[in-house]
């Protein structure tokens, strides 16, 4: 659900969905759902809320694999 939201530009309605995806006990690709809250976030401008995801998915990541966090940190220092 948070993916359709996503896609038709409702960002809100996106984080919502995908907040609730964390709160389940069973939850795969978790580190995908982090980096689309985040994109969600930044699409927003909920600065705070956005950096929190990203932290915690810097936490889930092998030290290889944190460009793509940076990255979107960086946008989010633009704003």
């Amino acid at each position: 659900m948070a993916e359709i939201y996503q896609d038709n530009l409702e960002f809100d309605g996106a984080v919502s969905n995908y907040e609730k995806l964390l709160g389940s006990k069973i939850i795969f690709q978790k580190e995908k759902t982090y980096m689309r809250l985040a994109e969600c976030c930044y699409r927003i401008n909920a600065i705070e809320k956005g950096f929190k995801f990203l932290n915690l998915l810097e936490k889930e990541l092998l030290p290889t694999k944190v460009y793509t966090t940076y990255l979107l940190k960086g946008k989010f220092d633009d704003l």
